[in-house]
């Protein structure tokens, strides 16, 4: 089966964005907004993985658009949770490292993927003219995948994921940073 063009993408967004807007009308609880955030955040990253693999030199002229969208849900998905103070306490360090981070649950590990691989596919895209806007969108993605990486190498390591790519990403925008300013690391 072939996956929906934009015009699709945009009504089942708008479908979704109207579910968002009953939910912070009626105050629904915090799983139903998480949710609608991933399946948002989701389903612009499968899109522009989709227009990534067709449309390998030139992209449709909304791609920035749908990234940016996609890495904000993304971020509104990872943030919808309070992070616990006191219960954490009680708990082993592993999870006491993943509830600080942000993490309960393997979604919420898989969003910081996909907005890190998002940020970089704008990041490749856009380059931008601003070294303070191009600065941001490397800090944003370096964020979502150490994050990632500290995450599946330390508490998950023996849970099957994988940082390969994640760590691709990083290297290759570290030697793009050292290229414009080589006396800047990565986390300056």
């Amino acid at each position: 089966a072939n996956f929906p063009d934009y015009q699709d993408v945009c009504d089942l967004l708008g479908r979704l964005s109207k579910a968002m807007g009953v939910g912070k009308q009626e105050a629904v609880d915090i799983d139903f907004l998480e949710c609608l955030h991933w399946r948002r955040g989701a389903l612009l990253y499968m899109y522009c993985n989709t227009v990534s693999n067709k449309h390998s030199e030139t992209k449709p002229p909304h791609y920035a658009n749908c990234l940016r969208e996609g890495i904000q849900e993304l971020s509104a998905m990872l943030n919808v949770r309070r992070r616990p103070t006191e219960e954490a306490e009680s708990q082993d360090e592993s999870t006491r490292l993943l509830l600080d981070k942000g993490m309960f649950s393997d979604t919420h590990v898989l969003a910081l993927m996909y907005a890190g691989e998002m940020s970089y596919w704008l990041l490749s895209h856009s380059q931008a003219a601003d070294e303070s806007q191009h600065s941001e969108q490397i800090k944003q993605c370096d964020h979502f995948l150490s994050t990632y990486i500290a995450i599946t190498d330390g508490p998950l390591k023996q849970h099957g994921w994988s940082t390969g790519r994640a760590k691709q990403i990083l290297s290759e925008i570290l030697s793009q940073k050292h290229r414009k300013s080589p006396t800047r690391g990565l986390h300056s």
